[in-house]
């Protein structure tokens, strides 16, 4: 058996993509709808089905239509599976 690939590095947050490992998936739902963002790259509207995505940790940030609700999350992205999220935007946590 080969040995598991190391940890990504730590950076600001502890949050790193992992580009020796195979992408991933998200699927993203909020409440209320909202347009998701990677960076400054928009991914889409919630629900969002299925989007290819780099494994490790993905910070994401959700803005909802009507603009009145932002909230930032990380998630983690498991090498070829596909994730499930699913948040309110006017709640914490």
């Amino acid at each position: 058996t080969r040995p598991p690939p190391p940890p990504p590095r730590a950076r600001s947050g502890g949050c790193e993509t992992n580009p020796n490992l195979s992408a991933g998936y998200a699927t993203i739902q909020t409440k209320p709808y909202a347009e998701i963002y990677w960076g400054d790259r928009k991914l889409g509207e919630t629900p969002l089905p299925r989007y290819q995505l780099p494994a490790g940790c993905i910070r994401i940030k959700a803005v909802s239509l009507d603009k009145k609700f932002t909230r930032e999350v990380q998630i983690k992205i498991e090498p070829n599976e596909v994730s499930i999220y699913r948040f309110n935007l006017d709640q914490g946590g």
